[in-house]
């Protein structure tokens, strides 16, 4: 199990979302919206209040750090770290997707 699986099964759900016309709505709970949402074929996902203890980097910023572990050659064993985080990053981009 992943950790961020592990940590969406430890945090509950502050809202949630459903995807129409190339966008994400926050849906509303009013007479079982999400329910209705759901049988009517929309992607559906939840949102979630991020602890504490975690910390956020901005994508930028790591697209930025993978071009300089990229640029300290392959010998130093940073090219393939720098393979192994694009590949997180283009993971958790594609996770988001309808």
């Amino acid at each position: 199990m992943s950790k961020r699986e592990k940590m969406s099964e430890e945090l509950k759900p502050v809202a949630w979302q459903f995807y129409q016309d190339d966008t994400w709505h926050t849906g509303m709970d009013i007479n079982d919206h999400r329910k209705n949402t759901e049988e009517a074929g929309y992607p559906v996902r939840n949102l979630y209040a991020i602890p504490e203890n975690c910390v956020l980097i901005p994508v930028g910023d790591l697209k930025a750090a993978i071009r300089l572990m990229r640029a300290t050659g392959s010998n130093s064993g940073w090219h393939e770290k720098a393979n192994e985080l694009e590949a997180i990053i283009t993971a958790a981009q594609e996770e988001q997707q309808p």
